[in-house]
């Protein structure tokens, strides 16, 4: 029995280990613990799951959102370079809600250039917003 100072009483939780990059700044190799989903539909647009998938690959790591309507769900990095998917509600075995995790690595201070990298991105994304706000949407790169 592994106790987690700040882990909720109820519920029923689950540590997953992270490969890759597509989700930084989560670092890989950390350990996420999740909750248990019961109700997928419950969840709010873009939160952070484990999703485990039926087939060859066993979980991802993504911002979730339950498209129910397409009876699809859409997963998101956190790493932009990474492209959102969607995939077939009929290909999710189970949905894992983050609560928190753990890295041995401490992360590295973000440097000026991804600074205004991040900077650029959110300046971007607010003026897209505002050109579909006044009904022309000329293209932005993104």
């Amino acid at each position: 029995m592994l106790s987690v100072p700040g882990l909720p009483q109820t519920g029923t939780f689950r540590m997953f280990p992270t490969t890759g990059d597509s989700m930084l700044p989560v670092p890989e190799g950390a350990d996420v613990i999740c909750r248990y989903v019961e109700d997928w539909t419950a969840l709010k647009s873009g939160t952070l799951c484990i999703v485990i998938l039926d087939g060859e690959q066993d979980f991802v790591f993504k911002k979730v959102t339950v498209l129910p309507e397409e009876k699809k769900i859409l997963l998101e990095s956190l790493n932009r370079a990474y492209e959102p998917y969607e995939i077939s509600a009929g290909d999710v075995l189970e949905i894992w809600k983050f609560h928190s995790y753990f890295s041995k690595d401490v992360p590295e201070r973000v440097s000026d250039v991804q600074h205004i990298s991040q900077t650029m991105d959110t300046i971007l994304k607010q003026l897209k917003e505002i050109y579909q706000k006044m009904d022309g949407s000329p293209e932005i790169a993104s």
